[in-house]
């Protein structure tokens, strides 16, 4: 061939292929477009029973919703799974969109097979609808005692002749009687559904008669021990899965509740044994709690309250430690006794955790609905402090009381002066420098030319200590053992030395 020819060849060739090749292209990006379509699972009612479920299955999983992306040209397989619920139909569109179409009564299902093949560019959203199952007029027949032949046709609790249900309602229970177990219902005169059924859960739907089923059982023990495995009572004509009524609990030990138990378990009311039982009886020591009074002179720095049974007075033992005790004063101690703390709970005294336990629980043999409030008292080693003599300065001309009614007019340095005065620790210091009115609050002081003037210190035998307003005798006196490092002894006698200056 000549070499003329073999290019005309090749040109007619690319000429071919090259239309083929654009083709094939624009074929695989057509094919290769994706599409989503969402399944969604819609069920008309919520069943009693946890076994009933509506799912969709797609390539071997169930779900209650799927989003499936693929390409727009292929088609997929979903199948309907419903326990409990019939299969209506695959509805296109999202599941608020079908709650409108049930609304208005418009309703048009794609399809109500429960398995389908969708193509994936047909649908963007389908719903997969569920009915949950109910039973109409359900009726019953049974024999409220097994041993008498008289048959009942009630539905048993409410005494209607028939009953509706849905898929997993509960069927009502018979009593017990004496030797015989109910075992639930079964469909009466069906020669393929034989369970026995405690739920609406049966197979037909229609026309269904419900009939009771009974075991006859043998009489079961019921022995009631103390903890110290002593018999208290024991009964023989108790049933299996009968209801008993637990014995009334013998009467607790003051600081102490009683329980019967079941292995180990408290039980109360009712119980149903389904072999022979011990019920033993358990005693708990009941848990206290104290929790000291508040005190302007003291505070508890202990963990605030104090738990304990009659048992275990560890933490209540806590109370009658002096370190766990802050006073407000370097002059005052914590009342004790031999040593001890004194608690005082109801009045009376207590100098041992032992002691104070056994008080409480006397007083409170079943336990206290809130706390045991308890107290500690402060003793003082200063009781009263008296003055023996009162002398002021100010760094200007006399003072002189303005509106004392009684003194108005007297010069100040004349008062103080005057009359030693003895004052208890909870007076105010104005009371020990008898400056104060009536109602505790010190009196309007000026000088002779009429500017007013204010308490600015006292001196306590030498001691300069500065005032404050609404400064107790007890406040001056624990500044001043605490500059003079002085000891203090029950009653005090001291000068004092009042300094003014203008307001």
């Amino acid at each position: 061939m000549s070499r003329s020819l073999s290019k005309i060849l090749a040109v007619c060739a690319l000429v071919a292929i090259i239309p083929l090749m654009i083709a094939g292209t624009a074929l695989a990006c057509y094919y290769s477009i994706s599409a989503t379509m969402i399944i969604e699972v819609y069920k008309n009612a919520v069943s009693p029973s946890s076994e009933a479920d509506a799912q969709v299955a797609y390539k071997g999983k169930q779900d209650t919703s799927f989003e499936i992306t693929t390409g727009h040209k292929k088609s997929i397989t979903l199948q309907a799974m419903g326990q409990g619920y019939d299969f209506e139909g695959w509805y296109q569109g999202t599941a608020d969109e079908y709650k409108t179409a049930v609304a208005v009564g418009n309703v048009e299902f794609v399809s109500d097979k429960v398995e389908e093949t969708f193509a994936m560019a047909d649908q963007e959203n389908l719903v997969a609808v569920f009915t949950l199952i109910d039973y109409k007029a359900v009726s019953y027949e049974y024999k409220v005692d097994p041993s008498v032949p008289t048959i009942s046709t009630k539905v048993p609790v409410s005494g209607a002749a028939d009953a509706d249900y849905v898929y997993g309602d509960a069927l009502p229970t018979l009593a017990q009687p004496d030797g015989w177990r109910f075992m639930g219902w079964i469909v009466k005169g069906s020669t393929t559904d034989t369970e026995v059924y405690t739920a609406a859960t049966f197979q037909q739907r229609e026309n269904v008669v419900l009939e009771a089923v009974w075991e006859e059982v043998d009489p079961i023990t019921l022995t009631y021990t103390l903890e110290d495995g002593t018999t208290y009572q024991t009964i023989t004509n108790a049933y299996p899965g009968k209801a008993h009524t637990l014995l009334a609990l013998p009467a607790a030990t003051a600081g102490y509740t009683n329980a019967w138990t079941v292995n180990g378990l408290e039980v109360s009311g009712e119980i149903s044994p389904e072999d022979d039982t011990t019920i033993v009886l358990a005693s708990t020591a009941i848990n206290y709690k104290a929790v000291v009074a508040q005190n302007a002179d003291l505070e508890y720095v202990a963990v605030d309250k104090a738990s304990f049974t009659v048992v275990n007075v560890e933490q209540l033992e806590n109370l009658f430690k002096t370190e766990n005790y802050d006073v407000k004063y370097s002059f005052q101690n914590v009342k004790t006794s031999a040593g001890a703390v004194v608690v005082t709970f109801n009045s009376t005294e207590y100098t041992t955790a032992a002691a104070l336990k056994d008080a409480i629980v006397a007083a409170n043999p079943t336990g206290a609905a809130s706390e045991i409030e308890v107290s500690v008292a402060v003793e003082s080693t200063v009781t009263t402090v008296s003055t023996t003599d009162k002398q002021y300065w100010a760094d200007m001309a006399d003072v002189y009381y303005a509106t004392s009614a009684i003194m108005a007019g007297n010069e100040l340095n004349e008062y103080l002066g005057s009359n030693p005065v003895s004052k208890s620790l909870s007076a105010s210091v104005l009371e020990l420098l008898e400056i104060n009115e009536s109602n505790g609050t010190m009196v309007a002081l000026k000088d002779e030319d009429g500017n007013a003037v204010v308490l600015e210190s006292i001196s306590v035998n030498g001691e300069l200590i500065t005032y404050r307003a609404g400064m107790t005798v007890a406040d001056l006196m624990d500044r001043y053992f605490a500059l003079s490092g002085e000891t203090p002894s029950a009653t005090m006698t001291v000068t004092l030395v009042a300094y003014f200056a203008a307001e």
